[in-house]
């Protein structure tokens, strides 16, 4: 799950999005471990690193934009780092709790801090866990969701019942958290969601079996252009989401 802190009047650009930017193999020796795919990442140390970052860019006189990414739920079945306790029957519940309660804790940290007054913190989730047959067997009629949270925005929603939004949405409404202010609250087919600017998905609706069937194609045409054999080509690589696509 991406975490982004930034103060309200940062702005981001194609040519300046990001001062630093650190891999896996970059921030491992930092962190005095030795790490060769991010989900094998100690995120206890991570966000460790995560509070002495931002308390140097705090202490900078221009806005900061720190950009965090967990990845320790996002394969099947999740990576259970040492630090965390299983506590639970499945792995992935364990895994879960466990980076909840870092993202948690993390969160509860930058809110103790002086630099809060004048940030805000963004929790979001990318797309949903590759684990469909977790849900499936562990929870009965659990509508799957992606999780987003914004913490602290520099503005305050009009709206604040049940919206449907898109992954789309979340480019503005960032920019409006942090104090951005947008003409018509649109940019691109995204919509602020601060605004009273019905969404696309509000205003024209969502057909899930439409959704799967574009990405099927997407699919075939990216492996089919890049020179994988057509046989391959037909075979989903990811069969499990599409499958989890079209329950919507």
């Amino acid at each position: 799950m991406p975490l982004i802190i930034s103060t309200p009047t940062t702005i981001l650009s194609s040519s300046n999005c990001f001062k630093y930017a650190f891999t896996c193999s970059e921030i491992s020796p930092s962190l005095n471990i030795s790490v060769k795919r991010l989900s094998d990442l100690s995120y206890s140390k991570l966000f460790e690193y995560a509070k002495e970052e931002a308390l140097k860019l705090s202490q900078e006189d221009e806005p900061f934009n720190l950009t965090l990414l967990t990845v320790n739920t996002h394969f099947e079945g999740g990576y259970l780092e040492e630090d965390c306790p299983n506590i639970y029957n499945e792995q992935y519940s364990s895994v879960i709790a466990c980076s909840a309660n870092q993202i948690n804790d993390f969160v509860r940290w930058v809110q103790a801090q002086d630099f809060y007054d004048n940030t805000t913190i963004v929790l979001v989730g990318d797309h949903l866990t590759m684990s469909t047959a977790y849900y499936e067997n562990a929870i009965e009629n659990y509508t799957r969701t992606v999780y987003n949270l914004f913490i602290n925005p520099a503005v305050t929603p009009v709206d604040t019942n049940y919206r449907q939004f898109s992954v789309l949405d979340m480019f503005p409404s960032t920019l409006a958290a942090m104090g951005v202010k947008i003409d018509g609250d649109r940019l691109a087919l995204g919509t602020n969601l601060f605004s009273k600017e019905p969404t696309i998905i509000e205003k024209y609706g969502y057909d899930g079996k439409q959704l799967h069937h574009l990405l099927r194609v997407l699919d075939f045409l990216e492996r089919y252009i890049s020179g994988e054999p057509y046989e391959n080509c037909l075979r989903p690589l990811d069969p499990e989401y599409l499958k989890s696509v079209k329950q919507f």
